[in-house]
């Protein structure tokens, strides 16, 4: 399929998207329980100040993902699209692209869904 350039860039933006965050999802689930006995032992230290770490980290351990497949995105993905990609040419975009974007579109509008439907009660 034929695409234009911002949409072209926008495929391949959502697609890397998805990939970055489901291999980085992943690595970090299969490391979930060492992440967890850190956190615990953390949370079980004298000061309150412990507990309050091992909430920080946890949050940030559920949120790593999709920072850095933003970051990556926004730092990586763009710019090389922008300064490589010839804006004057028309190329196909295959369908393994546009289900991959399908997926990082999914990822990026679930969470504004939910959000909506817990504020319409």
């Amino acid at each position: 399929m034929s695409l234009s350039y911002t949409l072209r860039l926008l495929s391949i933006s959502l697609a890397s998207f998805f990939l970055v965050y489901t291999l980085l999802g992943a690595a970090l689930n299969l490391a979930a329980p060492r992440a967890l006995r850190y956190a615990t032992k953390a949370a079980n230290s004298a000061s309150s100040f412990g507990a309050r770490r091992a909430s920080s980290f946890l949050f940030a351990y559920r949120l790593a993902p999709l920072c850095v497949a933003g970051l990556a995105i926004f730092l990586f993905c763009i710019p090389s699209f922008l300064w490589l990609e010839p804006s004057a040419s028309a190329e196909e975009v295959g369908i393994p692209c546009l289900v991959l974007a399908a997926f990082g579109a999914l990822i990026c509008i679930w969470p504004l869904v939910r959000v909506g439907k817990v504020l319409a009660g």
